[in-house]
């Protein structure tokens, strides 16, 4: 609804119709209300009307531009770009991921290795410990048969 206010046309408006036409929120719309300190109505509904002038009435949104044929081209090569980009990170994903369960298996090989070498090493220190256990005359007969 348009109405004239101390000679300048102004446009009942509520916050939420403000907001949508200037592309932000009621709360926004009605905080510039506020700042500007436009003159507000009560309405029956309960909803307030604020009086915003003319040249603010103007919207910020416009209309859709059509494409131009250079624009499509542009677009289709972006397009065909990302797909040739996504196809590749697919690929290296792809092989990552094989090159993660080699290396897995390799080193579930490399931990049973190192764990049989831990338990060589431990039967060699028992074995040298009951060697020592003997005494000293008993390794030199022992040494002295080949044992």
């Amino acid at each position: 609804m348009n109405d004239e206010t101390d000679g300048e046309t102004v446009r009942w408006m509520s916050y939420a119709e403000l907001g949508r036409l200037r592309g932000t929120s009621a709360a926004t719309a009605r905080r510039m209300a506020n700042r500007k300190r436009w003159k507000k109505l009560p309405g029956n509904d309960g909803t307030v009307r604020v009086a915003v002038p003319g040249e603010i009435t103007v919207s910020r949104e416009t209309e859709p531009e059509t494409l131009s044929e250079t624009s499509r081209e542009t677009l289709s090569q972006a397009i065909a770009a990302l797909e040739t980009a996504v196809t590749t990170l697919s690929q290296q994903l792809t092989d990552a991921r094989v090159d993660r369960e080699r290396l897995e298996g390799d080193l579930r090989m490399a931990i049973a290795a190192h764990q049989e070498a831990i338990q060589a090493a431990e039967a060699l220190r028992q074995a040298e410990a009951d060697r020592k256990a003997r005494g000293v005359l008993a390794r030199l007969r022992a040494a002295w048969r080949g044992e």
